[in-house]
C-alpha cells in the first residue's frame, strides 16, 4: 500500500509540476504579448502625435498665410506675398546676381513672406516667417537663414526673421534670443530679448 501511495503522490506531484510549468509558460507568453501590444500602442501614439502636429502646423500655416492682421503689431499695412509675387521677386534678384539659385530655392519655400511699413518712421519692413505648432530650433535656424538671404535682396529695408507658433521649445527660445529672431504667438509678437524661456 505504501508503494502504491508513494507512486500516487509522485504522479500527483509530477502532474502538479507539469501544470505549474504550463501556467508559467502561458504567463510568459501573455506577458510577451502584452509587451508587444504596448510597443504597438506606443508606436501608434507617436505616429498619431506626429500626424496631429503636422495637421496643426498645416492649419496654422494656412492661418498665417491668409490672416494679415496677425502681423499688424510688427508692420503697418501688412501684405502677404503671393506665390507669384515671391517668384517674380526671386527671379529678379537672381537676374541681378544678388542671390544664387540655392538661396532663391530657400526663400521660395519659406512659409510666409510679409511686406509692410515700419511701425515707426519711414521705410519698408519685410518679415520672413516660419510657422510651426511648436517652434523648434530648426524653425529658428530656417527663419534666421532665410531672413539673411532676403536682406541681400532688400539691403535698404528692415528684414526681420520671425517664428510663429502657439508654443516654443526652451532650446528654440534661447536660440531665437541669440539669433535675433522674433516669436509671434498668434497676434502677439515677442522681440528676441523678451522671448520667455519655458521651464
Amino acid at each position: 500500500q505504501m508503494c502504491i501511495r508513494d507512486r500516487s503522490l509522485a504522479a500527483l506531484r509530477a502532474e502538479t509540476e507539469r501544470r505549474f510549468a504550463e501556467l508559467a509558460e502561458a504567463q510568459r507568453r501573455t506577458e510577451e504579448q502584452v509587451r508587444q501590444l504596448a510597443e504597438v500602442v506606443h508606436r501608434l501614439t507617436e505616429r498619431m502625435s506626429r500626424i496631429e502636429g503636422r495637421l496643426r502646423g498645416d492649419e496654422m500655416e494656412t492661418e498665417y498665410r491668409t490672416l494679415r492682421r496677425r502681423y499688424r503689431h510688427l508692420v503697418r499695412e501688412p501684405h502677404i506675398l503671393s506665390a507669384e509675387e515671391r517668384e517674380a521677386l526671386l527671379e529678379a534678384a537672381e537676374a541681378r546676381g544678388v542671390i544664387g539659385p540655392e538661396e532663391a530655392d530657400a526663400l521660395e519655400v519659406a512659409d510666409v513672406i510679409v511686406r509692410g511699413h515700419r511701425l515707426e518712421g519711414e521705410g519698408e519692413t519685410y518679415l520672413v516667417v516660419e510657422v510651426s505648432a511648436i517652434v523648434h530650433t530648426e524653425d529658428v535656424e530656417r527663419a534666421a537663414e532665410r531672413a539673411a538671404v532676403l536682406r541681400k535682396v532688400f539691403p535698404e529695408a528692415e528684414v526681420r526673421a520671425v517664428v510663429a507658433g502657439s508654443d516654443i521649445h526652451p532650446l528654440a527660445a534661447r536660440m531665437a534670443r541669440d539669433r535675433g529672431v522674433w516669436w509671434l504667438k498668434e497676434s502677439r509678437p515677442f522681440p528676441p530679448s523678451e522671448i520667455p524661456i519655458p521651464s
